[in-house]
């Protein structure tokens, strides 16, 4: 009876792992934790036990607790994926060496394992060994679109951004990279201030994701780094039709290209009103249409704007040049600033 009892009880703690492992292989990593917290494991059991804490850790962010764990289950001759997994963990923390002594042992044939390979190598400054360590992950797994990008990220981390231009869009396309895979590789361009090579990739980008977002930025970034206001003004309108709150940015760049029309039918479809009438009036005295500009005056102070210097001057500017003393003299007492005072006093001393 008592060999019964025992017998029961390991089966219920064994049961209990395997609940755990389900959790964790549907997604329900705190629900499995509370599964293991339960569980006091038997010694043939405890690879297991540690594995799966360790994992569902890693699947927490729980780095620390993950690497712990999993650095207990290897001590058990557990599966590989234990040791994937810790080699993984110890990526997150920086702890590279640690990384690739977790991988040693593995033996399956994981694309995890030359992927996390190359990030203990470049987390140690060996970019080139890690290049080579991605080389020969895309032998072995040709389809692997983390490989892929990867191999990117280290072609950016050594400066290589003409090769990423060269080969990277025919390798993002090949193994049928999700959009987010090559606005990654994109911004690492962007990052490293590649600007010829961001216009090439960001328009590669385009071609195989026409509605990118990100593309359209990096463009514009890239154009505006260039002194090509209008170009990045083009491509700032184009992603202000995936989200208005670019087109306070195009409307300054064809501002500074010298196209205010476009800039004034840009500055129309800013959302936030204090941001669209401040740019209006600026844009209006731009070209000299005082009246329009005064205009504006009551939707000014009814958003609080005449409380800015800049705006009441600029506001004033416009009444001044209509010949409405009254109302400039009114705006000019309005001004705190001892710069702005002083303008508006020689202001008021041009008009009659």
């Amino acid at each position: 009876m008592i060999a019964l009892l025992a017998l029961l009880a390991s089966a219920a703690e064994v049961d209990r792992l395997a609940v755990a492992a389900r959790l964790l292989a549907d997604g329900h990593a705190d629900r499995a934790a509370d599964v293991l917290a339960e569980v006091e494991p038997r010694k043939a059991e405890r690879a297991r036990y540690h594995t799966l804490r360790g994992m569902v850790a890693f699947a927490r962010d729980d780095l620390r607790t993950a690497a712990d764990q999993l650095a207990l289950a290897v001590e058990l001759d557990p599966p590989d994926i234990a040791r994937v997994t810790l080699a993984a963990a110890r990526v997150g923390l920086g702890e590279h060496e640690a990384a690739l002594d977790a991988l040693r042992p593995v033996t399956e044939a994981l694309p995890a394992v030359p992927l996390l390979e190359a990030r203990a190598l470049a987390g140690l400054g060996r970019h080139d060994a890690a290049l080579e360590a991605v080389d020969r992950g895309r032998e072995a797994f040709p389809a692997d679109v983390a490989l892929v990008e990867e191999g990117l990220a280290q072609l950016v981390a050594v400066g290589l951004y003409g090769e990423v231009v060269r080969t990277g869009p025919d390798a993002l396309v090949a193994v049928g990279a999700p959009a987010v895979a090559w606005e990654r590789a994109l911004q690492g361009l962007v990052e490293g201030e590649a600007w010829p090579e961001v216009v090439a990739f960001g328009e590669e980008l385009l071609l195989a994701v026409p509605d990118s977002l990100r593309a359209r930025l990096a463009l514009a970034s890239a154009h505006l780094a260039d002194g090509r206001d209008a170009l990045a003004g083009a491509f700032l309108a184009d992603a202000a039709a995936f989200d208005p709150q670019y087109a306070v940015q195009a409307a300054e760049c064809f501002r500074r290209a010298g196209d205010l029309e476009r800039a004034l039918y840009l500055n129309g479809l800013v959302v936030d009103p204090a941001e669209k009438a401040r740019q209006r009036l600026g844009l209006l005295l731009e070209r000299g249409r005082y009246a329009e500009a005064a205009a504006l005056d009551a939707r000014l102070d009814r958003l609080g704007l005449l409380a800015e210097d800049q705006v009441a001057f600029a506001l004033a500017w416009s009444h001044a040049r209509l010949g409405n003393r009254d109302r400039t003299e009114a705006l000019v007492a309005r001004l705190v600033d001892p710069a702005f005072a002083r303008q508006g006093t020689a202001l008021l001393e041009t008009l009659p």
